[in-house]
């Protein structure tokens, strides 16, 4: 898996467009839950973008190293939810109530061969997938 690269290989364009992004999610987080906090932090990150290059870099880096370590716990923990809370009841259920639902058990005689007396039509051709 690709990591993000270190702060000494973004330009300072990127690095402060990482937190002119980063100072605008504090704003908007300030607009929904009216703490005052939030906006101090966004006008703190601001400014640290407009003066400083190198601790602009630092502080862009560090912010997406959190987001590569969220990105990597959260996507296990919901693709664990969704296979205990979905795919695993419903396995559970399929094979409580279908019984050899791939016909993988060998029937009474010697053959795996299923006879099927069909006729094909020019239908079954229209549309093989």
């Amino acid at each position: 898996m690709e990591s993000t690269k270190p702060a000494s290989s973004y330009t300072p364009e990127q690095n402060v467009r990482t937190l002119v992004v980063l100072a605008a999610g504090m704003l908007i987080l300030f607009f929904i839950f009216h703490k005052p906090w939030l906006s101090w932090i966004a006008l703190a990150v601001l400014l640290v973008a407009a003066f400083s290059d190198w601790l602009s870099a630092k502080l862009a880096w560090a912010w997406l190293k959190l987001a590569e370590i969220l990105g990597k716990v959260n996507s296990r923990i919901l693709l664990s939810l969704v296979f205990f809370a979905f795919l695993f009841p419903l396995a559970m259920l399929r094979r409580l109530f279908v019984k050899n639902a791939l016909d993988l058990k060998r029937p009474a005689g010697n053959s795996l061969y299923k006879e099927r007396n069909h006729t094909y039509s020019a239908q079954d051709l229209a549309n093989p997938w």
